[in-house]
């Protein structure tokens, strides 16, 4: 089986073969699928939680304050520096 072409087929053909080797995989694969199906909702919800402050404090900046960060979050003087700081390097000349 070509995992490239089906990469979920192809784990769970693996998994499933693992799990059938012996039986106290198996007990041990449950504990872990549920351990990792929790992480992913604790991940989600705390993700979401950062996000929704995040909103609220945007919404609660000045005109001044937004634009500020929104020049900051565009990296705009990062860029500026970055072209004022391309110069020509003589690679090119001929004497």
């Amino acid at each position: 089986m070509n995992p490239v072409r089906d990469a979920s087929l192809y784990w769970q053909t693996i998994n499933r073969v693992l799990l059938s080797a012996a039986d106290k995989i198996g007990d041990l694969w449950r504990e872990e699928k549920i351990a990792s199906v929790e992480s992913i909702y604790v991940a989600r919800n705390e993700s979401l939680a950062f996000l929704a402050s995040e909103r609220e404090r945007i919404m609660k900046l000045s005109i001044e304050e937004t634009i500020e960060e929104v020049l900051r979050l565009r990296k705009i003087e990062n860029k500026i520096r970055a072209i004022h700081s391309v110069n020509d390097n003589g690679l090119l000349d001929l004497t």
